[in-house]
């Protein structure tokens, strides 16, 4: 982080269940536009199915990139599945635009087959409970890279 106002933090404010939740808050005028950034490194997944599921709640003008890499197999990377949120809108491989619900916790599914047989496709479900209950799913979406088979690493970044 660069300390101009951009910040990850454990907060109390707000939580889709519990009473803490992970905040991160972006700055104008960073150097770097991937951070801040929250980043998962504790694993090393390398063949079947992958499910990755979390809450997500963003506000209005947030920009949020979320990805699956594979630093292992080439140099740098490899990206996975990969999705944007900006200005309310979620943004999917294929240049698909989706209004994205602002201000409320909503529940994020990924499945993903990682082997190399699989296809290198992914399905993505946002399920919001304010909104009338029934998800949205897009399936068979293409990795942002077709070689990548391995996830070790899974960001955030704002």
């Amino acid at each position: 982080m660069e300390g101009k106002g951009d910040s990850i933090t454990v907060t109390d404010e707000t939580a889709a269940s519990g009473k803490q939740s992970l905040k991160m808050l972006d700055a104008k005028g960073l150097k770097t536009s991937w951070l801040p950034h929250y980043v998962v490194r504790a694993m090393n997944y390398v063949e079947g199915r992958a499910h990755n599921s979390f809450d997500l709640r963003v506000d209005p003008g947030a920009d949020l990139g979320f990805e699956w890499r594979d630093y292992k197999t080439k140099s740098p990377y490899v990206t996975g599945p990969r999705f944007t949120i900006r200005n309310g809108k979620l943004e999917l491989p294929g240049g698909i635009k989706e209004d994205f619900p602002v201000g409320e916790w909503v529940k994020i599914e990924i499945v993903a087959d990682m082997s190399e047989t699989g296809g290198s496709k992914w399905d993505l479900q946002v399920t919001s409970p304010e909104g009338d209950g029934n998800p949205r799913i897009w399936r068979n979406l293409p990795f942002a890279n077709p070689d990548c088979f391995k996830v070790n690493w899974i960001g955030f970044m704002s």
